[in-house]
């Protein structure tokens, strides 16, 4: 297992080394998912990412207290919507989705409002109106109307080519989950995951697409005490080679919500 972990940085070295020849600088940030409530998970990505910026993707409906006060000490995070509760509305059968084609648009824009209103009232400047939708699935007439229902951006998924966008106005997309659905959300490993971080290097190298950040997407409560020992050399390697963690304001260009209401 170390042999292994240990040739996985390798390959990811030898890739930003590539980077420093060409006069360049590695942009990533990271999202977490499903935050509600304050976990012993959540207290091991803190400690994880003690010196980077998060985007936390805070579920309004089932936010608790304990995470509210939490995040007060915790300066580098920035809050976003994730859906509602989020509670899957999609028809038997089909993939979970909290916003499927068939709901009503009155009655997605109330319940996308109440959560809003919620993270304002919990977080103030630290929530930014972007929206995540649950399962990364969401009608597209709702994406797009994602600005009338009162988000300056969206946060999902990336294309197969995550070079490129899904057109909704302002998105800003997940390029690498470290978790496999496959596999009940397990941890990825280290090899998947350095491939994963190896390739959205190249890319960009080779598209010239320096300027464009990598997103990284992680779900602290699928996260083991080994899992967070991958990752803590994943986040000091990067470190060392000195890449560049984007901030929420600058990620989304977005304004904290009162501001943009006056």
């Amino acid at each position: 297992m170390v042999r292994s972990k240990c040739t996985a940085w390798h390959a990811v070295s030898e890739e930003l080394g590539a980077w420093v020849a060409a006069g360049a600088t590695p942009q990533f940030w990271w999202r977490d998912d499903d935050a509600f409530r304050e976990t012993t998970p959540l207290r091991r990505l803190r400690e994880l990412l003690s010196e980077e910026p998060l985007v936390r993707a805070v579920v309004p409906g089932r936010l608790q207290n304990d995470l509210v006060r939490s995040l007060e000490t915790w300066p580098l995070v920035t809050v976003i919507q994730h859906g509602w509760k989020p509670f899957n509305h999609a028809e038997a059968g089909a993939p979970p989705s909290e916003y499927p084609p068939e709901r009503l648009q009155t009655e997605v824009k109330d319940e996308l409002a109440q959560g809003q209103r919620i993270l304002l009232a919990a977080f103030h400047a630290r929530f930014h109106p972007v929206f995540v939708p649950p399962w990364h699935r969401c009608a597209p007439w709702i994406l797009h109307k994602a600005r009338a229902f009162g988000f300056q951006s969206i946060s999902g998924q990336a294309p197969p080519f995550p070079l490129l966008h899904h057109g909704y106005p302002g998105e800003v997309n997940i390029e690498i989950d470290i978790s496999d659905w496959t596999r009940e959300g397990r941890f990825v490993g280290a090899g998947r995951l350095a491939s994963q971080i190896c390739r959205s290097l190249r890319l960009r190298r080779e598209w010239s697409a320096w300027d464009v950040p990598i997103g990284i997407l992680s779900h602290h409560q699928r996260l083991t005490h080994g899992d967070f020992h991958f990752l803590a050399d994943l986040i000091a390697h990067l470190r060392d080679h000195g890449v560049r963690w984007i901030a929420a304001e600058w990620l989304f260009a977005t304004r904290p919500i009162q501001e943009v209401a006056r």
